[in-house]
């Protein structure tokens, strides 16, 4: 009978460490994730710019022209 309990409450022990884990897991994905999203932001603000510098560039190269 004893026996029986511990097994079960060892089980429901394994049970919340593997949902930990996986929760922890998430956490991580979504932090990683996020922080990807930032530097693609990062990047297309970049890209906006220099784009932005060219055309101004452009514009005032046939302007002198």
């Amino acid at each position: 009978m004893v026996v029986v309990v511990v097994l079960k409450v060892a089980t429901v022990v394994m049970v919340v460490m593997v949902m930990v884990l996986l929760i922890q897991l998430i956490v991580v994905v979504v932090v990683v994730v996020a922080a990807a999203a930032e530097a693609v932001v990062v990047v297309v603000a970049v890209v906006v710019v220099v784009v932005e510098e060219l055309v101004v560039g452009v514009k005032v190269v046939m302007l002198t022209v």
